[in-house]
């Protein structure tokens, strides 16, 4: 990439053009688009296209379609300039503006259960403990609605977690805050009650100043795509990761919150607001696909704590919170 950039700034010296377009291109690419393309094989065209399909999802939460196709050009002329610099044997294939503008589909929560589970399945067979992270990090994605899968949450650590308690209710209503998303400094939300019984003491074993998931791995970028790859072989090994024949990345787990979301607000404002998206989006999961969601399986019934994490999610949104429950 840094080849083809220092090529490209060589041709707009030489022919006396203004560098204005190229260090927008030169922005755009490193700002958004470089993170999906870290430490992965470039010669591995289905790796690629997956990569190119994660990063259309992640951009169509912000971008118009019109403007994905001009971050389409700039992968593909980097892609093209691999190629006759002999650094990529074959072209992936970018996709077209009509594939751009089709709705991604979510997951599921009974997908997410099958995926989780067979994740388990290959902790037990290898006993490598990266599947109980990424068991453990799925169900994180899952559990927090503002959750977006990348580098970001994969490298949440013990300080972004903070805790209050009721003298009514058995378990801890617990917040993380994200940090310098890709649209806000600073967002936050509480974490599903199902999540707080089951896994959250465990992670909160780690020391405050270590990442949560595999703290000794330092390389974040290598450990997110060994996640990626791997959930992407399992949900197609089980048959999930096509739906419609569209295919469903572990970005697809936001789009299933908006849908859990918008079952509890029963506002599409407030939804977008929340996730930090447009209410266009979720007005188009929600006219599609709402009745396909269902409460997960692994969740327990809904209590009177469950209600109350519900309504403090809401909110954080609304700006309405009680005093007892704001979190710093």
């Amino acid at each position: 990439v840094a080849r083809y950039f220092d090529y490209r700034e060589k041709d707009y010296q030489m022919n006396n053009r203004s560098m204005s377009n190229l260090r927008k291109e030169k922005s755009q690419y490193y700002n958004y688009c470089s993170e999906f393309f870290t430490n992965i094989d470039y010669n591995d065209d289905i790796v690629m296209e997956h990569s190119i399909m994660d990063l259309v999802n992640f951009l169509k939460q912000e971008r118009r379609d019109t403007t994905i196709t001009k971050y389409m050009n700039i992968i593909s002329q980097i892609c093209k300039f691999g190629q006759r610099k002999g650094l990529i044997k074959a072209l992936p294939n970018i996709p077209t503006f009509s594939r751009i503008n089709e709705e991604v589909p979510p997951y599921f929560p009974k997908d997410i259960e099958q995926i989780r589970n067979q994740i388990l399945e290959e902790y037990r067979k290898t006993e490598d403990r990266f599947f109980m992270m990424l068991y453990d990090y799925i169900g994180f994605l899952s559990a927090l609605k503002i959750n977006r899968a990348g580098l970001n949450s994969l490298s949440v650590k013990k300080f972004q977690f903070n805790e209050t308690r009721d003298t009514d209710y058995p378990l801890p209503i617990v917040k993380c805050t994200l940090h310098n998303t890709k649209n806000k400094k600073r967002v936050a939300d509480v974490l599903e009650p199902w999540f707080v019984d089951q896994y959250y003491p465990k992670l909160m074993k780690c020391n405050s100043d270590d990442y949560i998931f595999m703290p000794e791995e330092k390389n974040r970028s290598k450990l997110y795509e060994r996640v990626r790859k791997n959930f992407v072989r399992i949900s197609s090994e089980l048959g999930l990761y096509e739906f419609n024949s569209k295919t469903r990345p572990m970005y697809s787990i936001r789009h299933m919150n908006a849908l859990k979301l918008y079952e509890d607000l029963k506002d599409v404002n407030l939804v977008a607001q929340a996730l930090n998206t447009s209410p266009e989006i979720v007005s188009m999961l929600v006219s599609v696909l709402s009745p396909r969601i269902t409460a997960p399986a692994t969740s327990p019934p809904e209590s009177a704590f469950t209600l109350l994490a519900m309504s403090i999610s809401s909110s954080i949104v609304s700006g309405s919170l009680p005093p007892r429950y704001l979190l710093t």
